[in-house]
């Protein structure tokens, strides 16, 4: 008799006689049904609200492709006092930033919440992306009727009265119960972030602006170098040092192409650009393209000796996208101090619908991460004036009401919301200096009636009366609860609508940059652009001095953490730390000392570096950025387990690989049933039909480990040393459900004999799941039993061909009861 571990071998590589007897059964499961009997609860608000509003179009296409999100609930108190302490001076804690991992170990969800969800979401097909660098969150991704079968959903295709479509499920989506499942994200797509660029097409230099006659204030375009000294930035320091982070989506050739441009032209360093892709969506929409070159180009000119710039890109603005880039920031062990969002969308009223709530619950969290991290995240506040709404519809096209309210991100506590002004300087060709001010009368910035107010806002006059309506969920505060506002800092946005004495518009006050058109092969140069979208990505590289000022002061790579903690303490500290803009109004007014559309003001930026300092203002050595741009970072996937017994992704069946995806093996999972009392044993294959290749007569799935002879006699010659599970598909649809024991003898002819009828379910489409429930009492396992090494193949079940497709085998034992992916 051959050894076990040869036995093992010998039936990976042979296999070839192999048996499975096909009987009629009770028909085949029609994978609509959940394959497995976790307890489930619904998220009413997880329905557009209305939704018999608008014109429906039928269902989606069952092939869309669908990224969903689903998140976890968090012990947000415990994080937010842990981050206070490190802010705080007094504490041993102070400065004492946690890794992405040390941060995970402390505050994510449980391990076995986190299972639970990813074998929920998975077990009908969905894709796991990015498992290790998303920490509790879940992303998955696969077709629209595998979204719909997993969460019990219908998505249809919808048309708005203006005429745009959207998708939304038409019932509540059913999750796993009570674990702290917060909402599904990606099942409707009607709440999107907004960017607020518009393509220019390739043109001629625009207006360089002009003087105010009488008056030394000029307007014009404003370059890097410009800046530096309006903002009173240091000459020893640019940056070194520092990486800088950008929020995005879409592709970024054109984008790298245009910053390049800027930095030859502007005689600035070659940063290398790293790009994060941080989902498995397609990266080609171009829409974007100008709001990222101003990210770039603002962002690196205020900071040209960063020694990198990582771009954290996915397909798409949805919700969704934005919690899945922000936490793959905040898990990333390389990930930047500052990074800038000129993205936004009106906070959620939870009164009225709340969609943007669970989104918002993920970004919190992974903002909060980052905080503890010593991270810094800059959000414009919005190019709609004060408050989301104008009339009573949302720039996202939400209708929300009367109550109007700020932009998220930068309305969140661990956000910098950086407000706009119209710059007047007085005209010198190098080293302009700042003359005047004026808050921008469409920047944002405004109150806050869903998020409480930081310890950092305490005592802020303009906020004393703002008592909140509720929290982010509609749950309600404590009684007189105020809430936060924005802006809290600002810099130029350039001017669109403001004019004074006949001076002004966009295209004569705003930013000096560069577009690469794609569609020409051509630059467009020394034309303006502006906004918030300008002013955020300015804080982020100047906020990038302010670290590489401390990190020299403190000699090690140590960060100021969460920029608002600083700053604020600073502007009460140091009264010319900032410019205050008392000027112009959002329509809400600037006035002397913080307001809502200027925040703290403009930044003197050498005072606000010895303020965080302690007056140390020593000098960097100049570290200019070298290299080419590293290669782009793909999130991993995808996944199908959490972890599965066993892998095999290769798409190597052996034999008819192209015309039988469903007997291609690419993973195992074996784990107890819900109530213990059964074996659960499945495979997934490639892309699963009920359906037989031509010519055969039937077909097996069958998973296998090693079992302790139990003294029986086996048949004939062959002694079993495997016991086996496995699913027989005939000629007629039917399948059978078996288990049984896997004999052999000396010469290597194998028998499969069956020894019980038990149950089974399959799901169909890619990645579908073949699975066989087989009692304890029949297979003589209990929990706690150390299984030995676990194994599958598929093969024809013709006792005469016994055609082996595909064999998958795990690497070592395998102990009954421990974390699986199957529930």
């Amino acid at each position: 008799m051959k050894s076990q571990s040869g036995a093992l071998a010998a039936l990976v590589l042979v296999l070839a006689t192999l048996a499975f007897g096909a009987s009629a059964a009770a028909g085949a499961n029609s994978g609509i049904t959940a394959t497995t009997n976790v307890p489930t609860t619904t998220l009413p608000a997880d329905v557009v609200p209305n939704l018999g509003t608008y014109t429906d179009l039928g269902p989606v296409a069952s092939d869309q492709v669908m990224n969903v999100v689903v998140p976890l609930q968090h012990d947000e108190q415990a994080i937010a006092d842990y981050e206070a302490s490190l802010n705080d001076p007094s504490s041993a804690n102070y400065e004492q930033w946690l890794t992405p991992a040390q941060f995970q170990a402390r505050f994510d969800a449980p391990a076995a919440s986190i299972a639970a969800v990813r074998n929920f979401v998975t077990r009908d097909g969905l894709e796991l992306y990015n498992t290790q660098g998303l920490g509790d969150l879940t992303l998955a991704s696969g077709t629209a009727a595998q979204v719909e079968r997993t969460f019990g959903v219908a998505i249809h295709n919808f048309q708005n009265t203006d005429g745009t479509h959207f998708y939304a499920n038409v019932n509540a989506p059913l999750v796993p119960a009570g674990i702290g499942v917060v909402g599904v994200l990606g099942l409707q797509n009607l709440v999107q972030m907004k960017n607020p660029k518009a393509q220019p097409g390739p043109g001629n230099p625009e207006p360089q602006g002009q003087c105010v006659p009488g008056v030394n204030a000029c307007t014009g375009l404003l370059g890097p170098t410009d800046l530096w000294s309006v903002y009173q930035q240091p000459s020893t320091d640019l940056g070194n040092g520092q990486s800088i982070g950008i929020i995005g989506e879409g592709q970024t050739a054109d984008v790298v192409s245009a910053l390049r441009e800027f930095e030859k032209t502007r005689n600035l360093p070659v940063v290398p650009v790293q790009v994060y892709w941080t989902d498995p969506g397609p990266k080609t929409d171009d829409s974007g393209r100008i709001e990222w070159e101003l990210d770039t180009q603002a962002s690196t000119g205020m900071a040209p000796d960063v020694s990198q710039l990582r771009l954290y890109f996915g397909s798409d603005l949805s919700v969704g996208g934005l919690a899945t880039s922000l936490q793959t920031w905040a898990s990333d062990p390389n990930g930047p101090n500052q990074v800038n969002a000129s993205i936004g969308i009106c906070e959620d009223n939870p009164a009225l619908d709340g969609l943007l709530g669970p989104a918002q619950t993920a970004s919190s969290f992974a903002l909060a991460q980052a905080a503890t991290e010593g991270r810094a995240f800059f959000a414009a506040t919005g190019d709609t004036g004060a408050g989301c709404a104008i009339g009573a519809t949302a720039v996202n096209g939400v209708t929300y009401g009367p109550v109007e309210s700020g932009a998220y991100p930068a309305s969140d506590p661990n956000a910098t919301g950086v407000g706009g002004t119209v710059l007047y300087t007085n005209g010198a060709a190098t080293n302009p200096q700042r003359v005047d001010e004026h808050a921008w009368d469409h920047g944002g910035g405004t109150a806050s009636h869903f998020i409480a107010q930081p310890a950092y806002q305490n005592g802020i006059t303009a906020l004393k009366a703002n008592v909140c309506v509720s929290q982010p969920d509609g749950q309600p505060y404590p009684a007189e609860t105020l809430c936060r506002g924005t802006a809290d800092v600002s810099a130029l946005s350039g001017d669109a609508t403001v004019i004074v004495d006949g001076v002004g518009g966009l295209e004569a006050d705003g930013y000096d940059m560069t577009d690469y058109d794609p569609s020409t092969s051509t630059y467009a140069d020394h034309f303006a652009e502006g906004g918030t979208s300008l002013s955020s990505p300015l804080w982020a590289g100047m906020w990038a001095r302010v670290n590489a000022a401390h990190a020299n002061a403190q000699h090690k790579a140590s960060p100021l953490g969460n920029a608002n903690a600083v700053l604020y303490h600073v502007s009460a500290t140091t009264p010319n730390a900032f410019f205050d803009v008392t000027e112009g109004a959002n329509p809400l007014p600037a006035t002397p000392g913080w307001d809502f559309p200027t925040g703290l003001g403009t930044p003197n930026l050498v005072n606000i570096i010895k303020a965080a300092d302690n007056g140390n203002t020593k000098a960097l050595s100049k570290a200019m950025p070298t290299g080419s741009d590293p290669t782009p970072i793909q999130a991993a996937g995808p996944s199908y387990g959490c972890p599965a017994t066993f892998n095999d992704p290769n798409g190597d069946a052996s034999s008819l690989p192209d015309s039988a995806p469903q007997l291609d093996i690419l993973h195992g999972d074996v784990a107890l049933s819900n109530d213990g009392s059964d074996v659960r044993a499945a495979l997934t294959v490639a892309n699963f039909t009920p359906t037989l290749p031509t010519g055969w007569t039937s077909a097996d799935w069958i998973m296998y480990w090693t079992q302790p002879d139990d003294g029986t006699a086996p048949p004939a010659t062959y002694t079993h040393d495997y016991y086996a599970v496995a699913a027989t598909l005939d000629a007629t649809g039917a399948v059978t459900y078996t288990d049984g024991t896997i004999g052999f003898d000396d010469s290597g002819d194998y028998q499969y004999t069956p020894v019980n009828t038990v149950t089974g379910s399959f799901v169909t489409g890619p990645n579908g799941r073949i699975e066989v429930d087989a009692p304890l009492a029949d297979v003589g396992l209990a929990s706690g039993t150390q299984m030995g090494t676990v194994g599958g193949a598929t093969d024809e079940g013709d006792p005469a061909t016994g055609l082996i497709v595909d064999t998958a085998a795990g690497g070592g034992s395998w102990t009954l009861g421990t974390t699986s992916c199957l529930g």
